[in-house]
């Protein structure tokens, strides 16, 4: 709503106001007519979701409809930003065993908006943006070490498996996550080994390889919890140890390598592999596919990609160059390392200490450790509450708030995919509520065809770009389907 009304205040053509309409009509259809008209039609017995052509008929329009406005607002000149919402509003209905998760993301979205809305009203300096990502770090190394506890007897059993100490049983996974716990040491030890030998000084490589594990860790936890798809943290390992250490105890050299090594290896986990896996892994027990046979096939899949991916990238790019017209992957990605290192480097010559905190080594340097404002009470406030929910959830079983919420507010996907997935829990609660379970599974084609429908719709779109290509010589207008 308040994108639509800030639209209207800047649109200056015809077509944009054209374009707004159809988006607030499109807002109306999403937030009310599609979900009441989902239940109207699996009311009916089962009739419409049974025929095939009724069906993709169905599935098919709102999706098209959708899709067809994305590529005029490409296309036309227009202040109106394109619609994203469908196929994560089908994937929010999908959420069954999820549902009490998906109205949690809801819930946190309104009360970080009313919260800003207090603040404005009262005049009161609200969170800032570093402010809030810092709390949410230590929210994610306070939710990994409770997932440590939790699982404190088997990671231990575990463990002293792969060291030799224990022998393998079945209640532990056997062999298998042995040598899966000895691949993890040996990768870990890796790892840090060749990021020293890159100049980062010992204990910040150890510290980088351990927060880059808990990162991945941790998404997956959450994707495997709450069935979101769609996760980033916002916030970085090489700008936190800059805030928490200060400038001259992890000198601008320090933060340059190992931001580098983060960009590549952590920088977007909303495109991880671990989570995926995580997700096979769970689908494997269902279905009772060995996971062994999961695990290696996944691994071979794997080299073979990368082979590939390596390959084409290499080729395309020594033939055609790089895609500049990407601002993300051309231009800010590849200089973030250094445009966080040089506020740091002026201020460090700013008060001659420049030379001094390059010239140093690590001990010397940690006895001036000058962590950032509210740096302390972000640690504090983080690890608090989460710690607090996660007790409760644990010990009080009608405790309904997840602490998966704090790790995520604030940030771009549930900003874009709250209200899709309250949607989903919307429908859920109504199909549970006034046709049992029995209309719940008559909902599930509904929701995978809708699904189906956006993303064969988006596979026609870029069709459609490559004979515009063929035609005109030009490349087409970049436009997204999924918000990313």
């Amino acid at each position: 709503i308040g994108d639509v009304l800030m639209t209207f205040c800047t649109v200056e053509n015809n077509i944009a106001w054209l374009l707004m309409l159809l988006k607030a009509l499109f807002f109306l259809f999403h937030s009310f007519l599609a979900p009441t008209y989902a239940l109207y039609v699996l009311s009916l017995n089962g009739t419409i979701v049974g025929r095939k052509k009724r069906t993709w008929l169905f599935y098919w329009v709102p999706a098209m409809f959708i899709e067809f406005f994305n590529v005029i607002n490409a296309f036309l000149p227009s202040d109106v930003r394109p619609l994203y919402t469908y196929t994560v509003t089908a994937d929010g209905m999908y959420v069954y065993e999820r549902g009490p998760a998906a109205f949690i993301f809801y819930v946190v979205a309104l009360g970080y908006a009313a919260y800003g809305v207090f603040a404005f009203i009262r005049n009161i300096k609200a969170m800032t943006t570093k402010k809030i990502f810092s709390m949410s770090f230590f929210m994610f190394i306070m939710m990994f070490f409770f997932l440590l506890y939790t699982g404190r007897h088997y990671y231990w059993h575990v463990l002293l498996s792969a060291l030799g100490l224990r022998k393998p049983d079945k209640e532990d996974g056997g062999a298998a996550n042995a040598w899966a716990m000895r691949l993890l040491i040996f990768a870990f030890i890796a790892m840090f080994i060749m990021i020293t030998r890159l100049g980062l000084e010992w204990p910040f490589a150890l510290i980088t390889v351990a927060l880059m594990l808990m990162t991945f860790v941790v998404v997956s936890r959450i994707s495997a919890e709450t069935g979101l798809f769609f996760i980033q943290p916002r916030w970085t390992i090489f700008g936190l140890l800059t805030a928490g250490l200060g400038s001259f105890a992890f000198p601008p050299r320090a933060q340059i390598i190992c931001g580098l090594v983060c960009i590549f290896l952590s920088i977007d986990q909303c495109q991880a592999l671990m989570p995926y896996v995580t997700n096979g892994l769970k689908l494997c027990d269902r279905t009772k596919v060995s996971t062994t046979k999961y695990g290696w096939s996944t691994l071979a899949m794997y080299i073979i990609a990368m082979t590939i991916a390596v390959a084409v990238l290499l080729i395309a790019v020594y033939t055609w160059g790089a895609p500049q017209n990407m601002d993300w992957s051309y231009k800010r990605l590849p200089t973030m390392a250094f445009r966080t290192a040089l506020p740091e480097i002026l201020q460090l010559e700013a008060v001659g200490s420049l030379e001094e905190a390059d010239a140093l080594p690590w001990w010397q340097r940690i006895s001036r450790i000058m962590p950032r404002e509210n740096f302390v009470g972000a640690f504090v406030f983080g690890i608090a509450l989460v710690w607090f929910f996660s007790l409760l959830r644990l010990r009080v079983p009608w405790w309904p708030l997840h602490p998966v919420m704090f790790l995520l507010w604030a940030t771009y996907p549930m900003e874009q995919t709250c209200h899709a997935f309250f949607c989903g829990y919307l429908i859920k609660v109504c199909a549970i509520r006034f046709g049992s379970m029995k209309l719940v599974r008559k909902l599930k084609p509904f929701m995978v065809g809708v699904i189906a429908g956006e993303l064969l719709s988006a596979v026609l779109f870029m069709i459609f770009g490559f004979i515009y290509y063929l035609n005109t010589g030009e490349t087409p207008k970049i436009y997204r389907w999924f918000p990313r």
